[in-house]
């Protein structure tokens, strides 16, 4: 049985991953909530420091009531096997078919230890959201952690066929899994709410705009992508108006994330920032091939209204929201 938060709060931990990503939600039932767990450092498949982290979070309870699997690129989920081997999982929500999650031998291990697996349609034919649990703060507040999205939303052949082994699921092309990418968010009745974007591309933006009323004005956002310029499209931005960005990115990764230009769209550029940030200036503007490994600009100067974080910068970050005061 879980316990409550000792606090009553979500407790949110953004974990340093390098390039990958991390996402840990104590929920104030007690629920865990993992979302994805994966790096492209050397050794990504064994347990790594970020592992012993995970497992330090989950403490003595030692289980994951849900891990969401946000889509199949290995970045994503190639420590899940080795920090949690030997944990209990209650429930798996992915959005790829299993045998997709192959690296570091993912798939294989979720089929031995025969864990329940979900596949999650949240789409423009399976419209909605999918609740992945909910309930209330002591002062009868309602809280609920939600995905938004999940699967490319033009591609009838991807839907699970009925009565069919996982290892006989259709996959997701490579090309389309950022399309696919869960999107979940932690939201409070009349108060704050994050969201956790995977590696949503500007394509689900646009259909997560039809849920503004839910996304907008949020207290945090985990930068869709890690901060790559196909995501974080102007009118995404302007609708989460987020007072937190987080980007989670490895300090030397060969893909220039996150773009310079991305940050500051979610800018006004009218205060002075908080808290100082960098990011990546494409060096192909200035005659460079853009597969060269760009370095990071340091914004000593960056001005900005919104406190703008990452992983590269600040390692693990933790907060905690509750119901509105």
């Amino acid at each position: 049985m879980s316990n409550p938060t000792p606090t009553g709060k979500f407790e949110v931990r953004i974990l340093d991953m390098g390039q990958g990503d991390c996402n840990l939600i104590r929920c104030p039932s007690g629920e865990i909530v993992m979302i994805d767990c994966g790096t492209t450092r050397k050794g990504g498949d064994g347990i790594g420091v970020e592992g012993f982290k995970v497992r330090k979070f989950l403490g003595k309870r030692g289980v994951v009531d849900f891990l969401i699997l946000t889509h199949a690129d290995s970045d994503h989920y190639s420590r899940v096997r080795a920090a949690l081997k030997g944990r209990r999982i209650e429930q798996v929500l992915h959005s790829d078919a299993i045998r997709s999650y192959s690296r570091a031998r993912t798939s294989e291990w979720l089929f031995n230890e025969d864990i329940s697996c979900e596949r999650v349609l949240v789409n423009r034919r399976e419209p909605g959201s999918r609740e992945v649990t909910s309930g209330t703060f002591a002062d009868g507040v309602a809280w609920s952690v939600d995905i938004l999205a999940s699967d490319k939303f033009d591609e009838e052949e991807i839907k699970p066929k009925v009565g069919a082994k996982p290892t006989q699921q259709p996959t997701i092309a490579t090309k389309d899994r950022n399309a696919c990418s869960i999107v979940t968010l932690l939201s409070i009745e009349g108060g704050d709410s994050v969201l956790f974007c995977g590696d949503a591309t500007a394509e689900t933006e646009r259909f997560l705009r039809g849920e503004s009323k839910r996304i907008g004005g949020l207290h945090t956002l985990l930068a869709p992508h890690h901060g790559s310029d196909s995501s974080s499209s102007k009118d995404f931005v302007k609708v989460t108006a987020p007072k937190r960005l987080i980007v989670s990115a490895g300090r030397t990764n060969s893909y220039c994330l996150p773009r310079l230009s991305v940050i500051k769209r979610y800018t006004t550029l009218n205060q002075v920032a908080p808290h100082v940030v960098l990011g990546y200036v494409p060096r192909d503007k200035q005659g460079v091939s853009k597969k060269a490994r760009a370095q990071f600009e340091f914004a000593d100067n960056f001005v900005s209204d919104r406190d703008i974080r990452m992983t590269a910068v600040d390692g693990d970050i933790s907060f905690e929201i509750g119901p509105p005061a």
